[in-house]
């Protein structure tokens, strides 16, 4: 019994010695890949690489606000990394405080996104700013102009999420899994299909505070 105890906290130490070790060489290369690419990178306090994190960049700016983290410690390590794609020198790319960002997730940034403070997104999600071309007949050689993203506080996006240009989500919404968003959102709501349509509303934060009983 003692062995087997004993054998327990030796492994318990090693692997939060291997995690420590795999996140502070995550967070190197991942500052490496911004400068020799170009990629003006402002990090806050707190940042964590629980998961592989891509940078392909053409200049322009990436700022991560404290406490945002690439996944969490467990689950499913075998999906693949979180890709940043900064794909012009006047693109930028702002991930709010607090924000989580798991595996396989992928940010196309043309132009400039905003994402506000808490936000969480599932795996697989995919959040575009442009069509990267011109899809009208005989003008696919001609680069897409692209329109801002912005997210508010503590917007949801299930797995595999879709999100394209021009959108603005407002405060607490939620997107379900699989959805693809083609038209703004008001704040506290549900959205699902696609495309997304709103499914339910949330009351207003004011009056859903009311309604809670208070405390004895």
């Amino acid at each position: 019994m003692f062995v087997a105890r004993a054998f327990t906290r030796l492994l318990r130490e090693y692997q939060r010695i291997s995690l420590t070790i795999t996140m502070w060489w995550r967070r190197r290369r991942f500052i490496l890949s911004c400068r020799l690419q170009g990629v003006e990178l402002i990090m806050g306090r707190g940042v964590q690489f629980f998961h592989p994190v891509r940078v392909i960049g053409s200049g322009g700016k990436i700022t991560l606000e404290d406490g945002v983290s690439f996944a969490f410690n467990g689950g499913a390590h075998w999906l693949g990394p979180i890709g940043l794609e900064i794909r012009s020198r006047g693109s930028e790319l702002l991930i709010g405080r607090g924000t989580v960002v798991m595996r396989a997730v992928r940010i196309i940034c043309f132009k400039k996104i905003s994402i506000g403070s808490e936000c969480a997104f599932g795996d697989g999600c995919l959040i575009l700013d442009s069509n990267a071309h011109d899809w009208s007949p005989g003008n696919f050689n001609k680069p897409d102009a692209g329109k801002p993203i912005v997210l508010g506080n503590r917007v949801h996006l299930g797995p595999d999420a879709t999100i394209l240009k021009g959108v603005t989500i407002g405060n607490d919404a939620t997107v379900s899994n699989r959805s693809v968003v083609l038209a703004n959102l008001p704040g506290r709501c549900v959205a699902m299909g696609n495309p997304a349509r709103i499914v339910h509303h949330y009351p207003p934060e004011s009056q859903e505070a009311r309604s809670e009983p208070e405390a004895v």
